[in-house]
């Protein structure tokens, strides 16, 4: 039971993982041949995900999905909890470019305004939102 559970979270994290700057609206179909799993299966993980804010619905595109807000507060956290990250946005926000590798992931930063606060943060997948502090 709880290998099969194990493997869930992971096909779930592959789900998120499929969607890219260049690709950031999916449909089922798209997500099943990406990831080699069954219609019923994506389609559960889909609903869970979009109940739980990390999809949504494409505006007048109900087949579409993209990320949803709540990767883009999982995204604020690890800013938050990167300390140099966080001070670097904050003090230099009209100066500041930066990237983070992750993996094979890089989460590019880049000033929004110039006003030294409130700093704000972008990528390419998600809303521009507030850095926490």
């Amino acid at each position: 039971m709880a290998e099969e559970t194990l493997r869930t979270v992971g096909r779930t994290l592959d789900l998120l993982r499929s969607f890219a700057p260049e690709s950031p609206h999916l449909t089922v179909a798209d997500l099943v041949e990406r990831l080699g799993t069954p219609r019923s299966v994506v389609t559960r993980m889909l609903a869970t995900l979009e109940q739980a804010g990390f999809v949504e619905r494409v505006a007048g595109r109900s087949r579409l999905f993209r990320v949803g807000p709540a990767a883009c507060e999982v995204g604020a956290l690890y800013l938050h909890s990167h300390p140099k990250l966080r001070g670097e946005a904050a003090e230099q926000a009209d100066a500041m470019a930066a990237a983070v590798l992750h993996a094979a992931h890089t989460i590019g930063l880049r000033p929004l305004d110039t006003a030294p606060r409130p700093a704000r943060y972008a990528t390419s997948n998600n809303p521009v939102a507030p850095l926490p502090r």
